[in-house]
């Protein structure tokens, strides 16, 4: 996904998209401090080695110790509020992009209208998901956990799951970001797959009825694109009217979906915005 397509040749080029789709404008957003380039990026190119890492500080790595020249490390200031998340150390770097654009929904007389194709957290909400924070907490059977208290927030890192040792044949682990199991059995002796005391499935499932329950409240379509208020696939100029809890049950289904580790990063927090939010359509 660095390095794919539209991802780097469309977004990458767009000055309020390249800080997180190319090159150029993540090295140019680290050195500046702005969510954006100061214009389009003409010729973007993939994220690479040298995107994420800067000179060396020292080459003399035996006596020295390794240095990974990471662009940064610094903590990360959230675009949805402007607070402060700090992971500490390399993870830091990874929630610079991997985090929401935009807040959850929030409304003064309980109705919410929707007018962009594109309304969500957007892509990459990892960060928050992990910390506990950034869901639209609906009041429900289940409670929230506080946040940061996820184990693999405490116990864990981004690179400790994602950067374990590479396979023989380079498929996972190391620089391609995919976990393999040898980053899980560390701690869960005896994991045979992700699916770790069932939670991915458990929550596969109930993103699923969520996502029915918002197929059958005319709210998104079978394909998952929203619906304006005739029925028909939202676009620029049209408009869907709901209540704020509506909305913020849609923003909860897009926030699981886009975190994509169903639930692995923090179980409790994920499993509290879907339950809850199922329970505003019954």
């Amino acid at each position: 996904m660095h390095a794919a397509g539209a991802n780097v040749g469309y977004a990458g080029g767009r000055n309020d998209c390249a800080a997180c789709h190319s090159h150029e404008g993540f090295v140019e957003t680290q050195h500046t401090g702005r969510d954006t380039t100061a214009a389009d990026i003409p010729i973007p190119t993939a994220i690479a080695c040298n995107t994420c890492h800067d000179d060396h500080n020292t080459l003399d790595f035996e006596n020295d110790g390794t240095d990974y020249a990471m662009r940064t490390k610094e903590a990360v200031t959230l675009l949805i509020d402007g607070t402060s998340l700090d992971f500490e150390g390399s993870s830091n770097l990874c929630a610079s992009c991997h985090q929401p654009r935009r807040p959850a929904p929030s409304s003064d007389d309980g109705s919410y209208t929707i007018t962009s194709p594109h309304y969500g957290p957007h892509h990459g909400t990892q960060a928050t998901v992990l910390e506990g924070i950034g869901g639209y907490e609906l009041a429900g059977s289940m409670s929230y956990p506080e946040p940061g208290a996820s184990t693999h927030r405490t116990g864990a890192s981004c690179n400790s799951c994602h950067m374990s040792p590479a396979a023989d044949n380079n498929s996972t682990g190391g620089h391609t970001f995919v976990p393999n199991l040898a980053s899980c059995t560390s701690c869960h002796t005896d994991a045979s797959s992700f699916d770790v005391n069932g939670v991915q499935t458990e929550v596969e499932s109930m993103l699923g009825d969520l996502e029915t329950a918002l197929i059958n409240a005319n709210i998104i379509g079978a394909d998952g694109h929203l619906l304006d208020d005739s029925g028909e696939t939202l676009n620029y100029g049209s408009s869907l009217n709901l209540t704020i809890d509506e909305a913020g049950a849609y923003f909860n289904w897009a926030t699981v979906a886009e975190d994509r580790s169903m639930g692995v990063h923090n179980p409790a927090y994920v499993k509290a915005l879907l339950q809850n939010s199922i329970e505003v359509f019954n």
